[in-house]
């Protein structure tokens, strides 16, 4: 199973450090994947969720282990030029398919696939689901859960 950490996160949500960079290194020094938040504005791709905070170099993008979640229209224009191994775009879609052939699932849903990657899994009523499927990782908040 791929354990995917949340925008950096180990232990639990902290805005403070999501999407910095400085965490996204620690995350991938310890074995972990990592989800990042990816804007492209004026010539220049940035890490954020809400918006573009942290401008990152090209290099990013040749970590296997970082999955980049485009957050506007310009980066997914963008993206090709740069071409991880792993992007995907969504909102509130139920299910998106990543640019690897992974079933990126927003919270709360569930499918029975090895390609599935359950997202905050944490976060659904039904915690047992994530026992009796197949699937091929999580993104979480909490990756010391999963270990």
């Amino acid at each position: 199973m791929r354990i995917i950490s949340h925008r950096g996160n180990l232990e639990g949500p902290s805005p403070q450090s999501e999407n910095k960079i400085e965490t996204i290194k620690k995350c991938l020094n310890l074995g972990f994947d990592v989800e990042v938040d990816l804007w492209f504005m004026s010539g220049k791709f940035y890490l954020g969720h809400d918006y573009p905070e942290n401008e990152i170099d090209y290099t990013f993008f040749k970590n296997e282990k970082i999955w980049f979640h485009l957050k506007n229209l310009d980066a997914l224009e963008n993206i090709e030029n740069v071409q991880p191994k792993n992007f995907f775009w969504h909102q509130k879609d139920k299910c998106t398919i990543t640019s690897s052939g992974k079933f990126w699932l927003f919270p709360g849903n569930f499918i029975d696939s090895q390609n599935a990657i359950y997202v905050l899994p944490e976060k659904h009523k039904n915690k047992s689901l994530i026992e009796t499927h197949k699937y091929f990782g999580v993104c979480t908040d909490y990756v010391y859960k999963y270990i």
